[in-house]
């Protein structure tokens, strides 16, 4: 998967997901889509958390700044830097395993009950 097919996986979601993004025939994906109207707060927070699964990767609230999350070609690069780093093709790695492990270990943290138990 090349920065491109990104850039295609992150419009799906947001035209799935988002209502305002589904407005728009095609998204602007060299735009702030905080700065269009068309992510809020909350958009921001469920878009880094689709990518933080979908690839496995975590986003710093340090790497959130309109340099380097302010559009979706921005969002996809950032993605494919982070796998690249981590020496993983991107989207090679599904993102379930990490996902359940870390559902399984804030549940027992949450709980005080170890998953299982």
């Amino acid at each position: 998967m090349n920065q491109a097919e990104i850039v295609t996986v992150i419009v799906q979601h947001l035209k799935q997901t988002n209502n305002h993004a589904r407005k728009h025939p095609a998204l602007p994906v060299d735009r702030s889509l905080f700065e269009l109207g068309i992510l809020d707060s909350f958009g921001v927070v469920e878009l880094v958390s689709f990518i933080e699964q979908r690839w496995s990767i975590e986003i710093l609230d340090t790497e959130l700044t309109d340099e380097m999350f302010g559009g979706i070609e921005k969002m996809a690069k950032l993605v494919s830097q982070k796998l690249e780093v981590r020496g993983t093709e991107p989207g090679s790695t599904p993102a379930s395993s990490r996902t359940a492990e870390a559902s399984s270990t804030s549940q027992g943290e949450l709980t005080g009950v170890e998953p299982g138990s």
